[in-house]
C-alpha cells in the first residue's frame, strides 16, 4: 500500500495549521485503512513540517 496526506496543513504555505485544519486529520484515515487491508507492507509520502518543533505534539499523537 502506498499513500500520503496533504502536505498544505504542515507547511508554512498552510500556515502551520497542523491537526487545526481537517486535512492535517486525514493521517487518522490513513493509519485506519492500514490496519484493515493487513497490508504486508506499506509506503507512506514523508511530510517534512510534520517533523518540526511547533508540531511535535501531533506527530507523536499519529
Amino acid at each position: 500500500m502506498v499513500g500520503g496526506v496533504p502536505c498544505q496543513p504542515w507547511s508554512v504555505a498552510g500556515y502551520l495549521r497542523g491537526c487545526e485544519d481537517p486535512r492535517g486529520k486525514l493521517w487518522f484515515n490513513v493509519i485506519r485503512l492500514v490496519n484493515k487491508s493487513n497490508a504486508k507492507a506499506f509506503i507512506l509520502e514523508n511530510v517534512s513540517g510534520l517533523a518540526i518543533p511547533k508540531n511535535r505534539d501531533n506527530l507523536e499523537l499519529i
